[in-house]
């Protein structure tokens, strides 16, 4: 996308100035009555005024068709040229804001900190710029048609062929880059931006189009009794109904993108009666510890969100950030003051998903998502952020799930790379499980040590649950689980426990297409329970959707969260529903279970809205909730979405116990493009 870019530019600014000098040849050889409907800034002097170019500047979702009559056909394009003309005004406007929405892409995408602060530059703010634009150029195009038709009464006349078959040329043009859109980045793609505009400049074109064709249809309507054609048309320019178009899009766009998005709030449990006698209470407010950097005298906020989960060293979290797809950051930061301690800083490093793990004075943490290639495992310091090892382990693909530390070595997911085992201290590598096409292996999710085995789960290509030998990396068995493993297993009790479902993070299904043909079709799934010695599966809960967490678990239950918005808990022995607890539209982070000398006291869980959930783990009532996180803003979208497990720290009180409950998201300055990282913290407690 950064080449793109350029590169599309440069080859819009040469199709622009090949229909400029085209269009200026053709004027030229045109009468002044000619070049007076088309041009009303053509002087009585014969000199063209200095609005000329204008109009002839396209918006890049033309430049192509144009270019290509251009080539072929450069007598027609010199006339159609002319033409367009009288379309200046919406050719401006549909320039100005297609232009200006790739921009805006370009920003929010790589460079969304250099965005001004506040709501000036939000989404609502930059539809309503593009409307008021689009409601500027109305006005203009009515003015200039009204000179037209003072000049030359006949531009009010029915359109021709010529511009009917152009008008749905430029539109049967506009709805394949949509579909084409569509077909590579799904149909939603298209009403975001920089697609939004495309798609409405093409919605446009079909409403001038329709128009055009009605009025060629109902053109003897104009005639008096007698037949004759009046000198003036009561009508409206084509290029009216397209900029009206083009306005009613947008108006729709900034109610829309300024309506409030919270979504639903918990919708109570499986049986809806059950009281709470006992539990915790929220106390205080919730506290957002804002990751901070010092330079010098200067308190700079941390542009970016948080990606991963957060672990815990003493009085320091460490996490993953990503500000943009290729630009990730590992932190430390001080708990209490959300001073930066030390950063990971590598130039190369990509977006952090993965949770840096914490083992023996040292931090493991993988960099890159799904599409990234090439990606590496650190080790650095955990008190400093100095690099340990010699230099990073090297990958071909990339490096999501937490490594597991455990014996004196390090294991680790590497996509289609499979499994790697290397030794903790230096990086070197001991064994590997091969992934990729051909052994129909990829492993994203965090693999667990329990016992001398390792357990992973794949996620693409098969479906699979594998167990390893933790010291020779040999199979021990391999189970189908029918559906994909994005998430941690969980190991308890001779039991292995997955997660699993269609789709991955952010969709209900989805299509790889390394996979070939496509395995998603309808959205589910389930927890599975295995044998952690045999692999057979001993029960099966199926769900209506996903499940792409990590669990969590205590002495009676196995609690999941699903993308259907429900926080599930379920008996760990026969694997039948406990209860389940709603507590908005999707559920992007794991459950978390707080427990008093084994006995399970509150479970924890966020929704991707941000609102934060105590739950019974005994009931699933809700103890209490909270939303309206202090400077967070979900905004309604998926980039914007909660991913952090609530991380749980007990200690008993004189009177009972308390709990002080972290996860990380971001905060915003009403722009939910320039989000600043954060970690927000709650306080309940016990017998006070």
């Amino acid at each position: 996308m950064r080449l793109l870019i350029p590169r599309f530019g440069a080859l819009a600014f040469l199709a622009l100035l090949a229909s400029a000098l085209v269009a200026r040849a053709a004027t030229a050889a045109l009468s002044p009555l000619e070049r007076a409907t088309t041009d009303p800034s053509f002087t009585a002097t014969g000199e063209p005024g200095s609005l000329a170019l204008l109009g002839v500047i396209p918006s890049f979702v033309l430049v192509g068709p144009l270019a290509v009559v251009a080539a072929l056909f450069p007598g027609v394009f010199a006339r159609l040229a002319i033409g367009m003309k009288r379309w200046r005004a919406f050719l401006v406007v549909a320039s100005l804001n297609s232009t200006l929405a790739l921009v805006y892409f370009a920003l929010v995408t790589y460079r969304p900190h250099w965005l001004p602060p506040g709501s000036g530059f939000g989404p609502a703010a930059i539809a309503s710029y593009f409307t008021l634009f689009a409601l500027v150029g109305s006005v203009w195009a009515g003015c200039r048609y009204r000179r037209m038709a003072a000049a030359a009464p006949e531009v009010t006349a029915p359109p021709d062929r010529t511009e009917i078959l152009a008008l749905a040329g430029l539109t049967a043009f506009a709805a394949l880059g949509t579909v084409l859109t569509a077909l590579f980045a799904g149909w939603d793609s298209t009403l975001r931006v920089p697609m939004r505009e495309f798609t409405f400049i093409g919605l446009a074109l079909l409403a001038a189009t329709l128009y055009a064709g009605y009025r060629a249809l109902t053109h003897r309507a104009d005639s008096d009794a007698g037949g004759c054609a009046p000198a003036v048309r009561l009508s409206l320019p084509g290029e009216a109904v397209a900029l009206g178009t083009l306005v009613l899009c947008g108006f729709a766009t900034v109610l829309l993108t300024s309506a409030p998005t919270s979504g639903p709030v918990a919708t109570g449990t499986e049986t809806g009666d059950a009281e709470t006698v006992f539990g915790p209470r929220l106390v205080g407010e919730p506290v957002a510890i804002a990751a901070f950097e010092l330079e010098g005298n200067k308190k700079e906020k941390v542009f970016g969100r948080v990606m991963s989960n957060l672990a815990l060293d003493g009085e320091r979290l460490v996490f993953g950030t990503s500000a943009s797809p290729a630009d990730g950051r590992m932190l430390c930061m001080n708990r209490a003051t959300g001073k930066v301690e030390w950063a990971l800083d590598d130039p190369d490093l990509k977006a952090v998903f993965c949770t840096p793990t914490v083992a023996n004075g040292k931090v493991y943490c993988g960099e890159g998502m799904h599409e990234d290639r090439g990606r590496r495992l650190f080790c650095v310091s955990a008190s400093t952020g100095v690099p340990v090892w010699k230099e990073p382990f090297k990958t071909a693909s990339h490096t999501e799930g937490a490594p597991a530390v455990a014996g004196g070595k390090v294991y680790f997911p590497a996509g289609d790379d499979g499994l790697y085992c290397a030794r903790a201290d230096t990086g070197a590598p001991v064994w590997q499980l091969k992934g990729g096409k051909e052994t129909g292996i990829h492993i994203d999710a965090a693999p667990v040590v329990s016992n001398g085995t390792v357990f992973v789960g794949s996620g693409l290509y098969s479906y699979v649950a594998v167990a390893l030998d933790a010291v020779t990396g040999a199979e021990k068995w391999r189970t189908d689980l029918g559906l994909r493993v994005f998430g941690q297993p969980l190991v308890s009790e001779g039991n292995v426990f997955y997660g699993v479902g269609t789709g991955n993070m952010g969709a209900d299904v989805w299509h790889y297409d390394e996979e070939g043909a496509a395995r998603d079709t309808e959205a589910a799934g389930a927890v599975c329970c295995l044998d952690a010695t045999t692999g057979k599966e001993k029960w099966r809960y199926p769900l209506p959707r996903s499940v792409h967490t990590g669990l969590a678990a205590d002495a009676f239950s196995i609690y999941a969260g699903c993308r259907d918005g429900f926080v599930y808990a379920l008996d760990r022995r026969t694997g039948k529903l406990r209860w389940k607890a709603g507590i908005g539209s999707s559920v992007t982070s794991a459950p978390a279970v707080a427990a008093e000398g084994g006995f399970p006291v509150a479970v924890y869980a966020v929704s991707r809205e941000g609102r934060m959930f105590c739950l019974n783990p005994q009931t699933g009532a809700v103890v209490w909730w909270r939303g309206e996180l202090p400077g967070y803003n979900w905004a309604g979208r998926d980039e914007n979405n909660v991913m952090c497990t609530p991380l749980v720290i007990s200690t008993v009180t004189s009177t009972g116990s308390k709990r002080t409950i972290y996860f990380g998201a971001h905060q915003t300055d009403l722009n939910p493009n320039v989000r600043h990282v954060a970690v927000f913290k709650f306080e309940d407690v016990i017998g006070e």
